[in-house]
């Protein structure tokens, strides 16, 4: 019941509301211009100067009345009466009032009609006198000069205080009421509203005439139907009243509402944020909104879970800005954006004194921790200074790259044959043609190695001196009277291998060089001993046979 009764008593008001607006708000006739035809015979000095016509109309009128001050100053009344001047504010070309004309304006008051008054004008472009019909507040009238003198009372001074100012809205349309009142009767020529938003834009404005004289003036808007205004939810509004009483504006304080519901909210600035490396300070993300408080959130995946923490790994990750909307003022927003976590490039040292023997290949030679070749079997390519390259793979593959391409310097020395041993070499060998081989690599003459024998007595002693990729040397004998293969060397490196071959491991089988071959055993060409105690042998067993014959030939 209560709730009704408040119903009914709301809408009663809102009654009696547009009844009075119905009242206040009708527009009054505009001022009545006309031209005044009786008086086309003047001369034009007279028609075209507002000053010269008034002291036509009235001979008495003061002169040096060329500005605005002057013609204020004269004022000696501020009632109207027939046969006075009028001194106003100024006019335009058309005949409005000029409130900021430096000039004024005088007219002959005419005829008086209630509030209004009738006043006959010179000095109009028309260049004819005209007659204007409105209020005195209309015309702009300051004050008069009576010719016949009167008593000259200072005007009071005009207030004007607003109240009862009142603003009901909803999401899109609001309605506002506010009073005037002053302290002195006059007339209310403009009344008007101006509402902004809160960038400071005019979204809507309205100005008429209310045609109210008195003290007290209503004025009720609606945005909608009157202004055109269709506003936003959820949004902050500025509006102000303002009205013109006896030719001078007043204006309400600038004063604010927000519409109903939630406004639409957006980024001023959208969400961005730059990559970093692994080991750098984290970059921060960047978004503005419109309305709220910016939180930012971090994943491994874009539909993941997102928390606080700030990533710290290399890797790729995503970013969530996200404003959480308000009742009744604003929706949320959220926004996704994916940024990365690049790998370091690790600290290394490059490696140095790496030596390798010629033939070796690039998996023989230790580098550091962390390095490797790209080829391990790789060969090493002729003695000297050679250039290779290495990788570097970092413990923690996950934040930090591999290195490529990482330039080396690789010093290949030559490789010592000292242990090779010559085999085959009589005094029937070529030595030009003897081959030589590192494995199964035959060595060049003269490239590789190069060979010389020397003769001395029975004896041929035959040296190989290695040269180029290869280092050390060799011996070997034979005697020019042996029709056998000399089966011993003679060579720089105690280590000795059974074959004209290097080699790999040169470790000599010591039990092979001192067991006694059966050819050493045998006899050999040029040894009288050795032949001597041969044929006696062959002598003794001999007789032993003929002895044993002859006995058993006499035991028959």
């Amino acid at each position: 019941m209560r709730a009704k009764k408040k119903m009914k008593g709301l809408i009663a008001m809102l009654v009696c509301l547009v009844m009075v607006l119905g009242s206040t708000m009708v527009t009054q006739a505009a001022m009545q211009y006309s031209v005044a035809t009786e008086y086309d015979g003047l001369s034009s000095n007279i028609r075209t100067n507002c000053v010269m016509f008034a002291r036509y109309m009235v001979p008495t009128l003061p002169y040096g009345l060329t500005s605005k001050a002057d013609k204020e100053a004269i004022i000696n009344s501020y009632t109207p009466t027939v046969g006075s001047i009028a001194i106003t504010h100024g006019n335009n070309s058309d005949g409005s009032v000029d409130y900021d004309s430096v000039y004024g304006h005088v007219a002959y008051v005419e005829s008086i009609n209630g509030n209004q008054i009738t006043t006959l004008n010179g000095g109009f472009s028309t260049g004819r006198i005209t007659r204007i019909t409105g209020t005195p507040a209309e015309q702009g009238v300051i004050g008069y000069w009576a010719p016949n003198g009167g008593t000259v009372t200072p005007p009071v001074e005009v207030s004007l205080s607003w109240s009862n100012s009142d603003c009901q809205y909803d999401t899109t349309n609001a309605y506002m009421y506010i009073e005037a009142d002053t302290n002195v009767s006059g007339s209310f020529t403009e009344a008007g509203l101006t509402v902004w938003n809160e960038a400071g834009g005019v979204v809507g404005t309205k100005s008429e005439n209310p045609g109210v004289t008195g003290t007290h003036l209503n004025v009720w808007y609606n945005l909608t139907n009157e202004l055109g205004i269709v506003l936003q939810p959820g949004t902050n509004y500025k509006y102000q009243f303002h009205t013109v009483f006896n030719g001078k504006r007043y204006e309400s304080s600038v004063m604010s509402f927000r519409t109903n519901g939630q406004t639409e909210n957006s980024w001023t600035k959208e969400l961005s944020i730059d990559n970093w490396v692994y080991g750098e300070t984290a970059k921060t993300p960047s978004a503005t909104a419109k309305y709220g408080t910016v939180v930012y959130t971090y994943s491994t995946e874009k539909n993941g879970t997102y928390t606080a923490e700030v990533p710290k790994n290399a890797g790729t990750y995503y970013v969530k800005a996200t404003v959480a909307a308000v009742e009744n003022q604003y929706t949320g927003l959220e926004a996704v954006k994916e940024f990365k976590i690049e790998k370091a490039t690790p600290q290394y040292t490059i490696p140095t004194e790496l030596i390798m023997t010629y033939g070796e290949r690039l998996g023989s030679i230790e580098l550091p921790d962390g390095f490797e070749w790209y080829d391990v079997t790789e060969l090493s390519g002729p003695v000297g200074e050679r250039s290779a390259e290495v990788r570097y793979m970092p413990e923690d593959e996950n934040n930090y790259t591999s290195v490529e391409n990482i330039p080396v310097t690789v010093t290949v020395n030559a490789k010592d044959l000292s242990g090779i041993k010559l085999s085959g070499i009589d005094k029937n060998t070529d030595l030009d043609k003897y081959q030589i081989k590192d494995g199964d690599t035959v060595l060049v003459k003269d490239t590789d190695y190069t060979i010389s024998s020397v003769t001395k007595n029975d004896t041929v002693t035959v040296t190989v001196e290695f040269i180029g990729n290869y280092t050390g040397s060799v011996k070997t004998e034979y005697s020019i009277k042996d029709t056998a293969v000399d089966n011993g060397n003679s060579n720089t490196n105690s280590n000795k291998d059974t074959n004209n071959s290097a080699s790999d491991d040169k470790k000599v089988d010591k039990k092979d060089n001192t067991k006694e071959s059966d050819d050493d055993k045998a006899p050999k060409t040029g040894d009288s001993n050795s032949v001597a105690i041969w044929v006696i042998s062959i002598i003794l067993a001999g007789g032993a046979i003929i002895t044993i014959l002859n006995k058993k030939r006499t035991a028959r």
